[in-house]
């Protein structure tokens, strides 16, 4: 799903540059997709809720639940986590990569849960 341009930014890195009404289609795709891997892969111990934006998951035993959101202003996900704490990320390259670590969302998301996971 490419609907967008790319262009490049100060960092020389290919960072993508959407509409307010083009990021949140795709943001929302996006956290369908994410919501899908984690409800095939930790079904039987994460219980997750996609809702206006903003993916929870709740892990069994865990106090605090992931959460994810979109920032529109700044076009950017944000996750908090209770294994890494909070981060933002932005799109580039058709990736989500951490704006400080350049890490992506994804394998931060389930290098945490499988710390989780691996405790209970």
């Amino acid at each position: 799903m490419q609907f967008f341009t790319l262009t490049q930014n100060f960092k020389e890195d290919m960072k993508v540059v959407l509409s307010n009404q083009e990021f949140l289609s795709y943001v929302t795709a996006y956290l369908d997709e994410v919501l899908i891997k984690i409800e095939e892969k930790y079904w039987n111990v994460a219980d997750s809720e996609l809702s206006e934006g903003v993916l929870t998951v709740c892990i069994d035993d865990v106090a605090r639940p992931f959460i994810i959101n979109r920032n529109v202003p700044m076009q950017q996900l944000w996750m908090s986590s209770p294994i890494s704490g909070g981060s933002h990320y932005e799109l580039l390259e058709n990736k989500w990569v951490d704006t400080q670590t350049k890490e992506e969302f994804e394998s931060r998301l389930f290098l945490d849960l499988e710390k989780i996971k691996r405790k209970s």
